[in-house]
């Protein structure tokens, strides 16, 4: 399946007896639901960008083939999820509520070679859904690459999702069958039309936990030698830094996501603008990362990003420098005078 498509499709489970007397299933649920996060990144936290991949795994669970309309092989079965934001709200795809609400119909047009009259009849293929593949029941499994595709997962915090699958068993009598039907030749097939007893129930599956984190990461601040704009008035015109102009200025400030946990392998670009509008293109432009694993001396430092700047390579006067973080897109900057 190249993609999934998350609309779920009503199934009815029809039992087809040999005895012209209707027979009503059992109201156990023939198949099992799990629904698993897919390489979950540490602490099931993931941030604004890592996709949300998800399996949905479906089981029957009866020991025995049973016969569904729609799904498994010859047509493609859906899936719904539920989600319950950090704020106790239903997030749902508002489309699948309207989308193949009912069971998808075929019409039936003839039947070996004599046109059904007065009008065609609505039908739905049966299939066989065995037992015994794995060892411990048939299992079918149904990647969603990124469920953000789907739904609005972009609230920072705890979530909660589970697949709800509505199922529809029924009775029939063997009128309600059809096995000759031109335009669908071969398979078995169940007036819809015919259908009696219908007896609804939802499988639900397991719930999962992630965290999504908050969009914006905690940026502590410029370290000395350079003073934050917003700790010096007027810092456009007036800096609260000054240095000679032959100067290596070391830049440092540390990254924390919103549990406060040190931030690695941010990509973030050093800009300077002159205050007359001049740029200068600075090579490399990218801070130095913090390591992944630092050691016991250098532990303090595994959310550090730090940037040599060689001055010599400016201008005497006034100059604005900014730390660009591409992970969530923030602009971090601060004055400071050469001369």
């Amino acid at each position: 399946m190249s993609r999934p498509r998350l609309a779920w499709l009503l199934i009815a489970l029809v039992a087809l007896p040999a005895a012209a007397a209707p027979v009503v299933l059992a109201q156990t649920a023939p198949l099992s639901a799990t629904l698993i996060l897919k390489n979950p990144p540490p602490d099931v936290t993931y941030t604004p960008s890592t996709p949300i991949a998800m399996t949905l795994q479906l089981r029957n669970v009866t020991g025995a083939p049973f016969l569904t309309t729609e799904g498994f092989f010859e047509t493609e079965f859906g899936r719904r999820l539920f989600f319950t934001d950090p704020n106790g709200g239903t997030i749902i795809n508002a489309a699948e509520a309207t989308i193949h609400a009912n069971l998808r119909v075929f019409h039936c047009l003839s039947r070996k070679g004599v046109l059904v009259r007065p009008v065609a009849i609505p039908v739905v293929p049966v299939e066989t859904v065995a037992a015994g593949t794995p060892p411990d029941g048939f299992l079918l499994e149904y990647p969603i690459p990124d469920a953000r595709q789907f739904y609005d997962l972009t609230r920072p915090g705890r979530y909660t999702a589970n697949a709800r699958i509505p199922l529809q068993r029924v009775q029939s009598d063997p009128a309600a069958v059809i096995t000759d039907c031109d335009q669908l030749a071969g398979q078995t097939l169940v007036n819809v039309n015919s259908m009696t007893g219908r007896q609804p129930f939802t499988i639900v599956s397991n719930s999962v936990e992630f965290v999504v984190a908050s969009t914006a990461l905690d940026f502590t601040g410029f370290e000395t030698p350079l003073v934050d704009d917003d700790k010096c008035p007027n810092a456009a015109v007036n800096p609260c830094a000054t240095f000679p102009i032959n100067r290596t200025l070391h830049v440092i400030f540390h990254l924390f996501d919103a549990s406060h946990n040190p931030v690695q392998g941010a990509t973030v670009r050093i800009r300077l603008t002159k205050a007359d509008g001049t740029t200068v293109t600075l090579k490399p432009d990218t801070f130095t990362g913090p390591k992944k694993n630092p050691g016991k001396k250098e532990k303090s430092k595994d959310s550090e990003y730090s940037y040599d700047l060689h001055t010599r390579q400016l201008s005497r006067g006034v100059w604005r420098l900014d730390a660009v973080v591409a992970t969530d897109g923030s602009v971090h900057s601060t004055h400071f005078g050469l001369r």
